[in-house]
């Protein structure tokens, strides 16, 4: 959407990344799905693989990853080490959503009601 191109495959990807980087935005993530977060920055760009492809309880794991970002830049982490981090903080809240959802069926009976 900022770029005005549709993401369709790994060239409108890095065109979009190059769009968003001539703006002055200094690092981009996109999400790639079970690919992992394609990044960019002024001197690379590159796709990160996730520690989980197969992540099963995604709530609360967007926002994890910004706010394992968010905290990358603030302690000044180049790129690589931001997206590891929001990886990581990703795949911590979708442990604990899948732990959760598994707690909650649990006491529930076929029908979804207690038991």
């Amino acid at each position: 959407v900022l770029s005005g191109i549709s993401i369709k495959d790994k060239d409108t990807l890095e065109r979009v990344v190059d769009i968003i980087l001539e703006h002055g935005v200094k690092n981009v993530f996109v999400d790639a799905g079970k690919e992992g977060v394609y990044c960019g920055c002024y001197d690379e760009q590159f796709m990160l693989t996730g520690p989980n492809p197969d992540m099963e309880g995604t709530l609360g794991a967007g926002d994890a990853f910004v706010a394992g970002v968010t905290l990358g830049y603030m302690k000044h982490m180049d790129i690589r080490k931001m997206a590891k981090l929001g990886q990581a903080a990703a795949a911590g809240v979708s442990r604990l959503a899948v732990r959760r959802e598994q707690g909650r069926n649990h006491h529930l009976g076929a029908l979804g009601q207690p038991s």
